[in-house]
């Protein structure tokens, strides 16, 4: 079988040939009988993590897509392709636009400076995910091979027919005892057999065996020239401990990482039990927080800000140290700090009910202010076309001290337009232009 069905986050999927209903996408019996087994084998995976069994009224039993996206396929060929649930203004052709976001959004969270590429030459209706991201590994990989692959000195012995290095006199007497022209010698090669391209070189070698696609089998044989003089890692675990990404190989780290997630994770692999399938997904929540973060990054640290993601080592008790408080990301300019989080769902427009916002998120958004000594915290979700506002704020005074909560929506079909804007509006509030609308809401 080779057919794909592509589907949304919380659609699902059913046998029932009757089933009509919009967002259920009939497959066969058999297929529906792997995935069911693979979700009652789920305690030996992570598939549970991907769908859910639930029965619906008048349709049966359906197996629902959940908050993760990618690209599942059975052992009998049929891929899954399971895209985010943009909330997106265009009706046709809105999964066309979709996966072109989806694609991006792969595309910044491979990418070590976070650029959203031009992926119009792609050809993505003849690309699956599985393709696709393989086509973005291999252009960080060209980019690295492009600035040069590192060398370093790699200790070396044998016996040779010149004196090279130093001479191993005990080793030397007992194998050249009658071989008066050779030296058995230890010594040091300048080359690229090291650990970081060992690694590289086998995910290479693992890719060649996985792609479909004729341009990535191109560029992977392309690639592999350059990684000639290097060994295959047998050991990826060995090889890892002597990595250490000094500025040196900073430019390795991106690849580096999606090596070994390429030779170690569920990227690629399958899944045990009593059938087989290959998966490679996403959490929504990350890619979503990946999108944006880096693009805050590329748009605000020329500005003079500094931006940091995941910040660790905060608690919200002194003693015990317990409680971590872990911001998405935080930016700073002239000592004072901005936090931010990422929300992943999408808001209403009803002011009665919060527009969605959890009590929880604004509780925690309370304590990063005070943790931090911030007077400006950010929730950012996904703009939606019930929302009309591009912000909402709430503001309360403690100790004298004015804390402003902002619910701010990105538009992620124009990412860069839309945290240009964030950054805007942020300047605006940092020279006191931008006071609390109490009409807003």
């Amino acid at each position: 079988m080779n057919k794909t069905i592509e589907l949304l986050e919380y659609e699902y999927l059913t046998d029932n040939d009757l089933c009509n209903e919009p967002g259920y996408y009939v497959v066969d019996s058999s297929s529906f009988k792997q995935l069911e087994e693979l979700l009652i084998s789920a305690e030996e995976s992570d598939f549970s993590l991907f769908f859910q069994l639930v029965s619906k009224r008048y349709v049966g039993k359906v197996i629902q897509a959940k908050n993760y996206v990618g690209m599942i396929e059975l052992s009998n060929g049929l891929k899954l392709q399971i895209l985010p649930k943009l909330p997106l203004d265009f009706e046709e052709e809105s999964n066309k636009l979709t996966k072109q976001i989806f694609m991006k959004m792969i595309r910044s969270l491979m990418s070590n400076t976070g650029r959203v590429s031009n992926i119009t030459n792609l050809q993505s209706h003849r690309m699956n995910i599985y393709e696709i991201y393989i086509f973005y590994y291999l252009e960080e990989l060209s980019e690295l091979v492009r600035r040069g692959l590192r060398s370093s000195y790699i200790k070396e012995e044998g016996n040779l027919m010149y004196l090279k290095g130093k001479l191993d006199l005990a080793r030397n007497i007992k194998v050249n005892q009658f071989r008066k022209n050779q030296f058995y010698v230890h010594y040091s090669e300048f080359n690229i057999d090291r650990a970081e391209n060992k690694i590289i070189k086998t995910a290479l070698i693992k890719l060649s065996r996985i792609s479909k696609n004729n341009e990535n089998q191109k560029k992977i044989k392309q690639l592999l020239i350059h990684f000639d003089e290097v060994n295959i890692s047998v050991n990826v675990d060995n090889d890892l401990k002597k990595i250490s990404l000094d500025r040196n190989i900073e430019h390795y780290r991106s690849v580096l990482e999606w090596s070994v997630i390429i030779l170690k994770n569920k990227s690629f692999s399958s899944f045990s039990g009593e059938v087989s399938t290959r998966a490679m997904m996403f959490p929504m929540e990350m890619l979503f927080e990946s999108y944006v973060a880096k693009q805050v990054k590329h748009i605000f640290s020329p500005k003079g800000y500094l931006v940091k993601q995941q910040v660790r080592g905060n608690f919200l008790f002194e003693f015990p140290r317990r409680f971590q408080l872990r911001p998405d990301i935080l930016i700073q300019k002239n000592n004072r700090i901005i936090i931010m989080d990422t929300k992943w769902k999408a808001l209403n427009n009803v002011s009665s009910s919060n527009f969605g916002v959890s009590q929880a998120d604004m509780y925690q958004m309370f304590a990063y202010a005070n943790i931090f000594n911030s007077s400006d915290v950010f929730l950012l979700y996904p703009k939606t076309k019930e929302i009309n506002k591009e912000s909402i704020q709430y503001e309360t005074t403690v100790d004298k001290k004015v804390i402003s909560v902002h619910i701010y929506f990105v538009d992620v079909s124009e990412i860069v337009d839309s945290i240009t804007n964030l950054y805007k509006y942020i300047e605006r509030r940092m020279n006191n232009e931008l006071s609390y609308d109490r009409t807003v809401g």
